[in-house]
């Protein structure tokens, strides 16, 4: 049998909440075409339609919104795993919450019958789109640092929770979420910013490859309404995930628990000599050649100005990360598990992970190249049935900083 022994039943249950985490209405028969993006540190992204005729869509609630409204909303999604695959879950298994987001976006669509309701969720990260890097007192109207050696110790980790708590304690609402997950020391970096904004600066600091985050949700409420920073603790580490060497995912190659494969080699992004400049009067510029790429593709230029990054080590680890991860041809895939007999998310893979992916070792169907080895999982979406429960349609996997064996 592909995969092994079946895998249990998985199903989702999705509840509405004002902003302290307080319910408002139970959606999961209402939702249908229910959708999660999960991105290595991004925004989880959850989406569904509604009937906007439904009594738990439409109902005016006691703040003077309905119960499904934009910004003031939240939705919780909660997971419930079966004992066996031929059951629903047990009574006795708990809900574990999986999912919080503010409700951002909501689309109204009606044709001569019915209206319905288009909806995106995304979890308390995407708020750090519109709150700005602070200094210590507060203040964003200068240019705030952070430094590594000799002048300080600050490393990723330290500076994206200073972001976080600044921006907590300051004069403004609070964030939905705070830093009581757990960070671990990770690389130095000596960082700055003008005027910037938390995500696109906490994505700067992970792209250099030397710091991951990750979001714990809290089944939090606050029935007093003053305090909503409970609802999600950040966490920082220098890599999330770990190595599975259980988990395999085979496309006409064992364990044979793919239906779909895709995979995409281009040069759109190639590079093996990249030029980085920063914002300052000084011209700090960071240079970073891969000879031995050059010497097997030729030579292929990259030269970038980074506007709002100020300081020269920055620059230069971005550089290094850059060359790294392209001075290579960009190689991604993209598989589709089967339902059933895959290995599931959350329970046995995660975000940051790396698996085994095997491609192409059966006479069919044929494939161009077969491959195989170590891949690590950058993201992946999942449906959510309220009859049949979990589908992994994509999983993104890349083999660009692993070890992968052609065959």
């Amino acid at each position: 049998m592909p995969g092994g022994a079946p895998k249990p039943l998985v199903l989702w249950r999705f509840v509405i909440t004002d902003l302290w985490g307080i319910p408002i209405s139970m959606i999961t028969n209402v939702a249908d075409t229910v959708q999660l993006e999960y991105q290595l540190n991004r925004p989880t992204v959850l989406t569904f339609n509604v009937p906007s005729e439904h009594k738990l869509v439409n109902i005016v609630h006691d703040d003077g919104d309905p119960y499904l409204a934009v910004g003031n909303r939240l939705v919780k999604g909660y997971r419930k795993v079966s004992t066996s695959s031929d059951e629903l879950p047990a009574a006795t298994t708990n809900w574990t919450l999986k999912f919080v987001g503010r409700i951002w976006h909501i689309e109204d669509a009606g044709d001569s019958d019915t209206v319905n309701t288009a909806v995106t969720v995304v979890d308390p990260l995407h708020d750090c789109v519109s709150r700005l890097v602070r200094s210590a007192s507060g203040d964003f109207q200068k240019h705030v640092s952070w430094w590594g050696p000799p002048a300080g110790t600050d490393t990723g980790d330290s500076i994206i929770k200073d972001m976080i708590d600044r921006t907590n304690a300051c004069a403004l609402a609070p964030l939905l979420f705070d830093t009581g997950g757990t960070f671990d020391t990770c690389a130095y970096q000596t960082a700055g910013w003008d005027q910037a904004f938390i995500m696109p600066s906490i994505v700067t600091l992970t792209d250099t490859g030397t710091v991951d985050i990750s979001l714990e949700y809290a089944d939090y409420m606050d029935i007093t309404q003053t305090d909503w920073t409970q609802h999600a603790h950040l966490s920082a580490m220098p890599r999330l995930g770990s190595d599975k060497p259980a988990v395999i995912f085979g496309y006409a190659a064992p364990p044979q628990t793919v239906s779909q494969f895709n995979r995409t080699v281009d040069m759109a992004t190639f590079a093996n000599d990249v030029t980085l400049w920063g914002k300052t009067i000084a011209g700090h510029t960071a240079h970073e050649v891969d000879s031995a790429s050059a010497a097997k593709y030729g030579a292929f230029e990259e030269a970038s100005s980074l506007s709002d990054i100020n300081t020269l080590e920055l620059i230069q680890m971005l550089a290094s990360e850059q060359l790294y991860l392209r001075s290579k041809p960009k190689d991604i895939v993209s598989i589709t598990p089967l339902q059933g007999v895959s290995a599931l998310p959350f329970d046995e893979w995660f975000l940051g992970d790396t698996v085994t992916v095997n491609v192409g070792r059966t006479p069919f169907p044929v494939t161009r190249e077969s491959f195989h080895g170590v891949q690590r999982i950058y993201g992946f979406t999942l449906t959510v049935d309220a009859d049949v429960g979990e589908r992994v349609d994509s999983l993104i996997v890349s083999a660009q900083a692993e070890s992968v064996t052609p065959s």
